[in-house]
């Protein structure tokens, strides 16, 4: 996402890595406790591309042909 965000004139990128979708489990405690242990350990190995989601902020500066 970074690539792509930079492709089309993004700057200041920020990509943080979002670990819990094990709230879609709670209905069911033992696929909710397996889950929440695996995001766990995914934030603490730093995986990113296992995380459930991403939140992304970026800046585009402003186009001087629009100013």
């Amino acid at each position: 996402m970074t690539k792509t965000f930079q492709a089309v004139g993004f700057t200041e990128i920020d990509v943080q890595p979002f670990y819990r979708a094990n709230d879609y489990f709670a209905f069911f405690i033992p696929a909710f406790i397996i889950v929440t242990l695996y995001e766990n350990v995914c934030r603490w190995l730093n995986l990113r591309a296992l995380a459930s989601g991403f939140v992304i902020s970026a800046r585009k500066p402003l186009d001087s042909t629009h100013g």
